[in-house]
């Protein structure tokens, strides 16, 4: 992190978009759907800027589900046949999943077309920072 530029690019991310109708696939078999999403699929390589606090903020989010994800593999091998252990750990295993997923995203790609991007996840503030576009 540089504490000099809080504004310098994070590590460049690739995103991805398919169209929403692809999802319908998974009523059908979630094989199928991801074996079409990932032929369809369109990618974009972006290197979004974060200020210091939502950079402190989303290691902060990451390093708690890294944390809850051991806590839970802990009480997994603790549990001594009585299940409950078991049964917390692998919630918290579960949990510390989600939390992984959903708060370490910075953007995520809304559409993708051939010669633009639309990106979602960005705050207000940020938004409200950056020029308008021309018409």
């Amino acid at each position: 992190m540089d504490d000099r530029n809080p504004y310098a690019p994070t590590k460049a991310r690739k995103v991805y978009w398919h169209h929403p109708g692809v999802y319908l696939l998974i009523l059908i078999n979630i094989i199928i759907y991801a074996i079409v999403g990932a032929i369809v699929r369109k990618r974009a390589i972006v290197a979004p800027g974060m200020c210091l606090v939502h950079k402190k903020r989303r290691r902060m989010w990451i390093t708690s589900a890294w944390c809850t994800f051991g806590l839970g593999f802990v009480l997994i091998c603790l549990d001594g046949g009585q299940g409950l252990r078991l049964g917390v750990g692998v919630l918290l295993i579960l949990v510390s999943i989600l939390l992984g997923i959903i708060t370490s995203r910075i953007v995520y790609a809304h559409r993708i077309e051939p010669t633009r991007v639309w990106l979602k996840g960005c705050g207000g503030e940020f938004l409200d920072s950056l020029p308008d576009l021309p018409p």
